[in-house]
Protein backbone atom coordinates (compact mmCIF):
# COMPACT_ATOMS: atom_id res chain seq x y z
CA UNK A 1 0.00 0.00 0.00
CA UNK A 2 1.94 3.15 -1.52
CA UNK A 3 -0.65 5.63 0.07
CA UNK A 4 -0.49 7.23 3.21
CA UNK A 5 -3.98 5.81 4.89
CA UNK A 6 -5.12 2.28 5.57
CA UNK A 7 -7.01 0.49 2.72
CA UNK A 8 -9.25 -2.22 3.10
CA UNK A 9 -9.27 -5.54 1.32
CA UNK A 10 -11.79 -8.11 2.29
CA UNK A 11 -13.78 -9.29 0.02
CA UNK A 12 -11.71 -8.42 -3.17
CA UNK A 13 -10.95 -10.99 -5.45
CA UNK A 14 -7.97 -12.81 -7.23
CA UNK A 15 -7.39 -15.20 -9.66
CA UNK A 16 -5.46 -16.47 -12.67
CA UNK A 17 -8.34 -17.35 -15.27
CA UNK A 18 -10.49 -14.05 -16.90
CA UNK A 19 -13.58 -16.35 -17.05
CA UNK A 20 -13.22 -17.01 -12.99
CA UNK A 21 -12.43 -13.20 -11.73
CA UNK A 22 -14.08 -14.97 -8.07
CA UNK A 23 -11.43 -17.93 -8.22
CA UNK A 24 -10.54 -16.48 -4.67
CA UNK A 25 -12.18 -14.01 -1.86
CA UNK A 26 -9.52 -12.23 -0.15
CA UNK A 27 -10.76 -12.78 3.85
CA UNK A 28 -12.20 -10.20 6.20
CA UNK A 29 -9.86 -8.08 7.83
CA UNK A 30 -7.49 -7.78 5.32
CA UNK A 31 -6.43 -4.12 6.27
CA UNK A 32 -3.56 -2.88 4.86
CA UNK A 33 -2.01 0.11 6.64
CA UNK A 34 0.22 2.65 4.86
CA UNK A 35 3.85 1.32 3.31
CA UNK A 36 2.30 -2.56 4.52
CA UNK A 37 2.84 -5.37 1.62
CA UNK A 38 0.74 -8.04 1.64
CA UNK A 39 1.91 -11.90 0.98
CA UNK A 40 -0.87 -14.10 -1.11
CA UNK A 41 0.47 -17.86 -1.00
CA UNK A 42 -0.77 -18.98 -4.94
CA UNK A 43 -0.53 -22.50 -4.07
CA UNK A 44 -2.99 -24.84 -3.96
CA UNK A 45 -2.81 -25.11 0.27
CA UNK A 46 -5.62 -23.57 1.70
CA UNK A 47 -5.16 -25.85 4.68
CA UNK A 48 -1.87 -24.04 4.80
CA UNK A 49 -3.81 -20.44 6.25
CA UNK A 50 -6.49 -17.99 5.70
CA UNK A 51 -3.66 -16.30 2.66
CA UNK A 52 -3.11 -19.63 0.59
CA UNK A 53 -5.43 -19.35 -2.20
CA UNK A 54 -6.76 -22.86 -4.43
CA UNK A 55 -5.08 -22.00 -7.27
CA UNK A 56 -0.87 -22.30 -8.49
CA UNK A 57 0.57 -19.79 -10.87
CA UNK A 58 2.24 -21.74 -13.72
CA UNK A 59 6.37 -21.65 -13.85
CA UNK A 60 6.07 -21.17 -17.58
CA UNK A 61 3.65 -17.96 -17.01
CA UNK A 62 0.42 -16.59 -17.14
CA UNK A 63 -1.76 -13.69 -16.27
CA UNK A 64 -3.19 -12.53 -12.84
CA UNK A 65 -5.83 -10.51 -12.05
CA UNK A 66 -7.34 -8.53 -8.90
CA UNK A 67 -10.94 -7.49 -9.14
CA UNK A 68 -13.21 -5.17 -6.58
CA UNK A 69 -16.63 -6.97 -5.80
CA UNK A 70 -18.99 -3.70 -6.79
CA UNK A 71 -22.74 -4.36 -6.37
CA UNK A 72 -21.72 -8.09 -6.32
CA UNK A 73 -20.19 -7.61 -9.65
CA UNK A 74 -16.23 -8.36 -9.86
CA UNK A 75 -14.69 -5.16 -11.58
CA UNK A 76 -11.12 -5.47 -12.53
CA UNK A 77 -8.89 -2.84 -11.06
CA UNK A 78 -5.40 -4.43 -12.01
CA UNK A 79 -4.02 -7.47 -14.00
CA UNK A 80 -0.19 -8.54 -15.05
CA UNK A 81 1.19 -10.98 -17.46
CA UNK A 82 4.22 -12.57 -16.60
CA UNK A 83 6.99 -14.78 -18.73
CA UNK A 84 8.37 -18.06 -17.57
CA UNK A 85 9.67 -17.97 -13.97
CA UNK A 86 13.17 -18.74 -12.95
CA UNK A 87 13.79 -19.84 -8.76
CA UNK A 88 15.06 -17.41 -6.48
CA UNK A 89 13.92 -14.60 -8.93
CA UNK A 90 10.41 -12.22 -8.26
CA UNK A 91 9.31 -9.60 -10.60
CA UNK A 92 8.94 -6.51 -9.26
CA UNK A 93 8.56 -2.37 -9.77
CA UNK A 94 11.76 -0.71 -9.21
CA UNK A 95 11.02 1.52 -7.48
CA UNK A 96 8.59 0.24 -5.76
CA UNK A 97 4.90 2.18 -6.78
CA UNK A 98 6.54 3.01 -10.11
CA UNK A 99 5.78 1.72 -13.24
CA UNK A 100 8.92 -0.22 -14.01
CA UNK A 101 9.17 -3.78 -13.87
CA UNK A 102 12.07 -5.68 -13.45
CA UNK A 103 13.42 -8.94 -12.69
CA UNK A 104 15.12 -8.78 -9.06
CA UNK A 105 17.97 -11.02 -8.67
CA UNK A 106 17.49 -10.14 -4.64
CA UNK A 107 14.30 -10.74 -3.96
CA UNK A 108 12.50 -8.95 -0.47
CA UNK A 109 8.92 -10.25 0.06
CA UNK A 110 6.91 -8.46 2.02
CA UNK A 111 9.12 -5.17 2.00
CA UNK A 112 10.18 -2.65 -0.69
CA UNK A 113 12.13 -3.48 -3.50
CA UNK A 114 14.27 -0.49 -3.81
CA UNK A 115 17.50 -0.64 -1.18
CA UNK A 116 18.08 0.44 2.40
CA UNK A 117 20.89 3.39 2.71
CA UNK A 118 24.03 1.71 2.59
CA UNK A 119 22.63 -1.62 0.37
CA UNK A 120 22.47 -2.44 -2.98
CA UNK A 121 20.42 -5.00 -4.99
CA UNK A 122 20.83 -6.75 -8.38
CA UNK A 123 18.12 -6.54 -10.95
CA UNK A 124 17.73 -7.21 -14.78
CA UNK A 125 15.19 -6.27 -17.67
CA UNK A 126 11.78 -8.47 -16.81
CA UNK A 127 12.25 -10.27 -19.96
CA UNK A 128 15.95 -11.15 -19.18
CA UNK A 129 16.25 -14.87 -18.33
CA UNK A 130 20.05 -14.72 -18.37
CA UNK A 131 22.75 -12.54 -18.06
CA UNK A 132 26.44 -12.04 -18.25
CA UNK A 133 29.03 -10.19 -17.86
CA UNK A 134 27.79 -9.72 -14.07
CA UNK A 135 27.90 -6.55 -11.53
CA UNK A 136 27.61 -6.58 -7.84
CA UNK A 137 28.82 -4.89 -4.64
CA UNK A 138 30.98 -6.92 -2.15
CA UNK A 139 31.03 -5.79 1.68
CA UNK A 140 27.65 -4.14 2.43
CA UNK A 141 26.16 -2.57 3.78
CA UNK A 142 28.92 0.26 2.79
CA UNK A 143 29.16 3.36 4.51
CA UNK A 144 29.42 6.99 2.46
CA UNK A 145 29.03 7.40 -0.36
CA UNK A 146 32.07 5.51 -2.33
CA UNK A 147 30.48 1.67 -2.53
CA UNK A 148 32.54 -0.76 -4.38
CA UNK A 149 31.55 -1.99 -7.59
CA UNK A 150 33.20 -5.59 -8.86
CA UNK A 151 32.46 -6.23 -12.45
CA UNK A 152 33.45 -9.96 -14.00
CA UNK A 153 33.18 -11.42 -17.71
CA UNK A 154 33.73 -8.35 -19.55
CA UNK A 155 35.69 -8.39 -22.80
CA UNK A 156 39.92 -9.71 -21.39
CA UNK A 157 41.63 -6.13 -21.47
CA UNK A 158 38.45 -4.27 -23.27
CA UNK A 159 37.13 -0.56 -22.31
CA UNK A 160 33.38 -0.18 -21.68
CA UNK A 161 31.90 2.49 -18.92
CA UNK A 162 29.94 1.90 -16.01
CA UNK A 163 26.82 4.24 -16.13
CA UNK A 164 24.75 5.77 -13.34
CA UNK A 165 21.61 7.08 -13.93
CA UNK A 166 18.29 8.43 -11.32
CA UNK A 167 15.78 6.56 -13.75
CA UNK A 168 15.27 3.39 -15.28
CA UNK A 169 14.26 2.70 -19.27
CA UNK A 170 14.00 -0.14 -21.42
CA UNK A 171 16.00 -2.53 -23.27
CA UNK A 172 19.27 -4.20 -22.28
CA UNK A 173 21.04 -0.54 -21.44
CA UNK A 174 18.53 -0.25 -18.30
CA UNK A 175 19.85 3.80 -16.91
CA UNK A 176 18.56 6.03 -19.13
CA UNK A 177 20.05 8.83 -19.99
CA UNK A 178 18.75 11.70 -18.49
CA UNK A 179 20.03 15.01 -17.12
CA UNK A 180 22.45 14.18 -14.15
CA UNK A 181 23.42 11.16 -15.10
CA UNK A 182 27.02 10.30 -15.67
CA UNK A 183 29.17 7.63 -16.60
CA UNK A 184 33.31 6.41 -15.77
CA UNK A 185 35.37 4.58 -18.06
CA UNK A 186 37.14 1.36 -17.65
CA UNK A 187 39.21 -1.14 -18.94
CA UNK A 188 39.18 -4.50 -18.02
CA UNK A 189 42.15 -6.76 -16.38
CA UNK A 190 43.07 -9.79 -18.51
CA UNK A 191 40.40 -12.29 -17.23
CA UNK A 192 37.47 -9.74 -18.28
CA UNK A 193 37.11 -8.40 -14.41
CA UNK A 194 37.32 -5.15 -12.64
CA UNK A 195 37.14 -3.51 -8.87
CA UNK A 196 35.91 -0.06 -8.84
CA UNK A 197 35.05 2.35 -6.02
CA UNK A 198 32.25 4.38 -7.28
CA UNK A 199 32.13 8.24 -6.43
CA UNK A 200 28.30 8.80 -5.79
CA UNK A 201 26.94 12.59 -5.23
CA UNK A 202 25.01 13.49 -2.32
CA UNK A 203 21.85 15.87 -2.27
CA UNK A 204 22.92 19.22 -1.99
CA UNK A 205 21.08 22.46 -1.21
CA UNK A 206 22.80 24.16 -3.91
CA UNK A 207 20.07 21.98 -6.46
CA UNK A 208 17.95 24.05 -8.57
CA UNK A 209 15.02 24.72 -8.07
CA UNK A 210 15.19 23.98 -4.59
CA UNK A 211 14.14 20.72 -2.62
CA UNK A 212 13.93 19.63 0.26
CA UNK A 213 16.80 17.69 1.66
CA UNK A 214 15.61 13.18 1.23
CA UNK A 215 17.07 11.52 3.62
CA UNK A 216 18.49 8.88 1.11
CA UNK A 217 19.29 9.00 -2.35
CA UNK A 218 18.38 6.09 -5.34
CA UNK A 219 20.84 5.95 -7.83
CA UNK A 220 21.20 2.90 -10.41
CA UNK A 221 24.56 1.94 -11.57
CA UNK A 222 25.07 -0.63 -15.24
CA UNK A 223 28.25 -1.50 -16.85
CA UNK A 224 28.46 -1.98 -21.14
CA UNK A 225 31.16 -3.10 -23.18
CA UNK A 226 31.33 -4.71 -26.22
CA UNK A 227 30.71 -8.11 -24.93
CA UNK A 228 27.62 -6.78 -23.77
CA UNK A 229 25.49 -5.26 -20.66
CA UNK A 230 25.82 -6.43 -17.31
CA UNK A 231 22.94 -6.85 -14.62
CA UNK A 232 22.45 -3.79 -13.16
CA UNK A 233 22.41 -2.35 -9.14
CA UNK A 234 20.52 -0.08 -7.48
CA UNK A 235 22.32 1.25 -4.68
CA UNK A 236 21.25 3.86 -1.58
CA UNK A 237 23.25 6.47 0.01
CA UNK A 238 22.35 7.92 2.77
CA UNK A 239 22.11 11.72 2.51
Amino acid sequence: NMSSASVDLSGWLLSDDVLDPAQWTLPQGTVLSAGEALIIWADEEEEQGPLHAPFKLSAEGERLHLSAPLDGVPHLVDSWSFGAQLADRSIGRMPTGADTLVSLLDPSPGAVNEPSPGHAVRFVGAEDVDFHPALVAPGLPFAGQEPLVVLSGMTPGGAGTIQVGRALGEGPALVSERLGAFEVSFQADAQGGLSHSLLLPRWSPRLQPALPAPGSTLFYVQAVDRSGATNALAICVQN
